[in-house]
């Protein structure tokens, strides 16, 4: 990849960095369709997650709550079913054979649900240590970066473009020559503190920024908003 190509990522990063949750993808309306037709919550959980990548830790734990309550409400059901709380009539489908199919979509939604959580937890970790390598501890090398990470160069490089492409490290691209990434002047981290600023560490990512104390504030290399 150029790095022409690269500036350009880097500029689509920023916008995606930028953008914005509709309400349509907030949580209590998906816990609401979570409620009424839970089908809809899942499609508008993935849509959310598409969107909001920078929040990986965060979303893995409310995927994996989501996932428990589904599978619950599936047992539930089938419980009522064979103890005979579920009321039918002729036309419909007997109580046993609609517990079973209540449990197979609930129980296959879960389970899925907690295999995306399982693994949106783990990138999450895992690019928390990229950030900890690239933004507190000040490594460009992408040699360096995957020697902390413990990964091969390839793999380093690999999750550095998958990063930058969630909208993780801002306006940065990667100089495959030289192989080192390249942040934005703006994102060094200036030693000297003035007053009314401090050093936070984002909840989401784990990068230490330097925010203004009384103004709203968002992480420099993931965008998430920093409360202080």
């Amino acid at each position: 990849m150029s790095i022409k190509n690269n500036f350009d990522l880097a500029i689509n990063n920023n916008l995606h960095k930028n953008t914005r949750l509709t309400t349509l993808y907030s949580w209590p309306v998906i816990i609401l369709f979570l409620i009424f037709f839970f089908p809809v919550a899942i499609y508008l959980m993935y849509k959310r997650f598409s969107i909001d990548k920078a929040n990986m830790m965060k979303n893995a734990k409310i995927t994996r709550n989501f996932g428990i309550a589904i599978i619950f409400l599936g047992l539930f059901y089938f419980i009522m079913a064979l103890t005979g709380n579920v009321e039918t009539t002729e036309e419909t489908m007997n109580p046993v054979g609609a517990a079973i199919a209540m449990l197979s979509i609930c129980g296959g939604a879960g389970l899925w649900l907690l295999l995306v959580a399982n693994k949106m937890y783990k990138n999450g970790l895992k690019y928390k240590k990229y950030v900890k390598a690239v933004v507190n501890q000040g490594h460009t090398a992408v040699d360096n970066i995957a020697a902390n990470v413990g990964v091969t160069y390839e793999t380093a490089l690999d999750d550095l473009y998958k990063m930058m492409e969630q909208g993780y490290f801002g306006g940065s691209y990667i100089d495959e020559t030289n192989r080192e990434i390249i942040l934005p002047k703006a994102s060094i981290q200036d030693p000297v503190i003035k007053e009314d600023t401090k050093v936070v560490s984002c909840k989401s990512c784990g990068a230490n920024n330097t925010v203004f104390i009384g103004r709203a504030n968002s992480c420099e290399y993931c965008g998430s908003p920093i409360e202080i």
